[in-house]
C-alpha cells in the first residue's frame, strides 16, 4: 500500500502486563529474600527460586511483543496471520457473522505457549468494534466462535471488501482487549489487540479467495500469509451480459407479461375502470426490478451459495403458479386487482431487498443442524404430491406459488430470530 503509517512502539513487553511483571517480579523476589534470609537450610529457597522462576519466565514470554514489520511492499489483497499459533479451522461457513452469507473461515488457535499480541490482518479503515460477553468454552472447539466472549472488528479494505476478524476468549482466557477504534485506518503491521492465557482468533473472507496455509501449520503473526483476498471484476465477458439479458426476458418479462395479461382482463371495482387501459402495464414493474436483481446478483460476491433476496426464477415460477392456480380470491372478485397489484410491489421489493434466503446444500447429513431444510423438503413433497392427486399433471405447477410462499416467510422468520 506504499508509504505505510508505523504507529508501533518498539516495546519488547507487551502493554498488557506490565503491571503483573512488575508486581510479579516483587513477590519473588521479595518471598526468595526472606527464604534467605530466615532458613538456614537453602532447599527451600532454591525449590521455590526454580518453580517460581519457571512460572515467572513462562508468563515473560506470554507477554512478549517482537518488533515485526511484513517486508513486502503491495498488501492491496494480502491477509496476513492476525496471531501466532497453528491453523486449526480453514472452512466455508453459512450464515457468517454480520455477513449472513457464505464465507471463508480460518481459525488460529493460540497456545500459552504462543505470544499474544494481535495484529490486523488487513490494510484498509474499521468499519466496526464490537464486544460480546459469552461463555468460555475450550477455545478450539467449534462452538466456542458464537457462544464464547469475543470481540469482532470489521475491516473494509481499500477496495472495498470487507473483512471479520474475531477475537475469541478461551477457557482460561479472561479478557479481550481491542485496540482498533471504528473510523481508523488500519494497517498490517499495526496491533489489533490482545487476548490473556490461550485463545483464538478467526478471519472471515470472501469465498473464491486463495488460501495459503493448510490445516496444523504454525503461523507467525504479522509474518505469515494466511489468504490473498479475491476481488470482483468489473469487466466480464460479454457471453455473461447476454445471459444476464435472457435471463430477465425468460425470468423477468415474461411473468410481467402474464399479470399483464390478468390484469387486462379481470373485473374492476367502477372506479377504476377508466384506468383499465393504462394499470395493466404496472406489471412491468416486475419486469424493471428484475433486471435490478439481476445486475445486483452479477456483482456481489456474498451470493455464490445461497441468494440474499429472492431469485428471479422463483420469483417468475411464483407468478405463473399463481396465474395457472387461478384462485377465486384473485379473479371472481372486484378487489382482486388490489391483490394484484400490492403482490407485483411485495414480490419486486423481495427482488432486490437484502433477505437472506436459507441455503438448501448440505454440508452433512444428519438431521441435527438441518432441521429446517429437511422439514422444508418434507413439507414441499407432501405439497406436491397432494396438488398431482387433486389435479393430476397441472397440479405440479399449481402448487409451486404456495411452495415458494412457505419459503420466503421461513427465510424471513430465521432472519428475524437470529436478528433478536
Amino acid at each position: 500500500m506504499g508509504q505505510r503509517i508505523k504507529k508501533l512502539k518498539k516495546i519488547r513487553l507487551h502493554r498488557e502486563g506490565t503491571d503483573q511483571l512488575v508486581y510479579g517480579m516483587i513477590a519473588i523476589v521479595a518471598i526468595a529474600a526472606i527464604l534467605w534470609s530466615t532458613i538456614d537450610n537453602k532447599i527451600p529457597f532454591w525449590i521455590f527460586v526454580v518453580v517460581f522462576g519457571t512460572v515467572y519466565g513462562i508468563v515473560l514470554n506470554f507477554y512478549r511483543c517482537p518488533i515485526r514489520y511484513l517486508n513486502i511492499e503491495d498488501t492491496d489483497n494480502l491477509v496476513v496471520a492476525p496471531a501466532d499459533g497453528k491453523i486449526v479451522v480453514i472452512e466455508e461457513v453459512d450464515n457468517a457473522p454480520y455477513f449472513n452469507d457464505r464465507r471463508l473461515m480460518i481459525s488460529i488457535f493460540m497456545s500459552l505457549w504462543n505470544v499474544h499480541a494481535n495484529w490486523f490482518p488487513v490494510d484498509g479503515k474499521v468499519k466496526f468494534v464490537k464486544h460480546v460477553d459469552g461463555n468460555y468454552h475450550k477455545a478450539w472447539l467449534p462452538k466456542a466462535s458464537e457462544e464464547n466472549e469475543h470481540a469482532d472488528t470489521m475491516i473494509t479494505t481499500p477496495k472495498g471488501v470487507d473483512v471479520l476478524c474475531r477475537q475469541i476468549a478461551g477457557a482460561v482466557a479472561r479478557r479481550i482487549v481491542t485496540y482498533a477504534k471504528e473510523g481508523e485506518e488500519c494497517y498490517i503491521d499495526e496491533h489489533l489487540g490482545f487476548i490473556k492465557l490461550g485463545s483464538r482468533v478467526d478471519v472471515y473472507l470472501p469465498l473464491g479467495s486463495e488460501v495459503c496455509v493448510k490445516m496444523g501449520q504454525s503461523t507467525t503473526g504479522d509474518q505469515t500469509s494466511i489468504a490473498k483476498v479475491k476481488y470482483m471484476s468489473i469487466k466480464k465477458p460479454i457471453g455473461e451480459e447476454l445471459d444476464s439479458l435472457a435471463d430477465d426476458v425468460t425470468f423477468g418479462v415474461a411473468p410481467a407479461t402474464i399479470v399483464f395479461s390478468q390484469l387486462y382482463v379481470m373485473e374492476y371495482p367502477s372506479f377504476l375502470e377508466s384506468l383499465r387501459p393504462v394499470l395493466p402495464y404496472a406489471a412491468f414493474i416486475i419486469a424493471a426490478f428484475s433486471a435490478l436483481r439481476l445486475a445486483k446478483f452479477n456483482l456481489d460476491e456474498r451470493q455464490s451459495t445461497s441468494f440474499i433476496g429472492v431469485p428471479t426464477p422463483a420469483n417468475a415460477l411464483f407468478w405463473g403458479s399463481l396465474i395457472v392456480f387461478n384462485p377465486e380470491w384473485l379473479t371472481v372478485h372486484s378487489w382482486s386487482v388490489f391483490i394484484i397489484l400490492a403482490l407485483i410491489l411485495i414480490t419486486s421489493y423481495l427482488l432486490v431487498c437484502e433477505l437472506p434466503l436459507f441455503a438448501l446444500k448440505f454440508k452433512q447429513w444428519s438431521f441435527k443442524g438441518n432441521e429446517v431444510k429437511y422439514v422444508f423438503i418434507a413439507f414441499t413433497v407432501i405439497v406436491l404430491a397432494l396438488a398431482i392427486v387433486s389435479e393430476g399433471a397441472i397440479g405440479f405447477l399449481q402448487a409451486w406459488w404456495l411452495i415458494i410462499l412457505v419459503y420466503v416467510l421461513t427465510s424471513l422468520f430465521l432472519f428475524l430470530k437470529k436478528k433478536k
